[in-house]
């Protein structure tokens, strides 16, 4: 998984950990890819509730990873 290492690099950089967790979390849903596989076999209405659950989940866990650490 290549999002670990950009990650990692990041938070050495000084990057918040929440929005490291946010970006490893919603990377690999975002992806092209990713999405015209959900596309192809869901509904829109499917595809929307997809992208909506995984970007609040990782907007949510990025939010606590920071209340949490920092």
């Amino acid at each position: 998984m290549s999002a670990l290492p950009i990650a990692s690099g990041l938070l050495a950089q000084g990057m918040q950990p929440g929005a490291a967790v946010a970006f490893v979390i919603a990377g690999p849903v975002t992806t092209v890819p990713a999405m015209a596989a959900v596309w192809g076999i869901a509904h829109r209405r499917v595809f929307a509730v997809y992208l909506g659950v995984a970007l609040g989940g990782a907007l949510v866990l990025g939010l606590a990873t920071n209340a949490l650490l920092g």
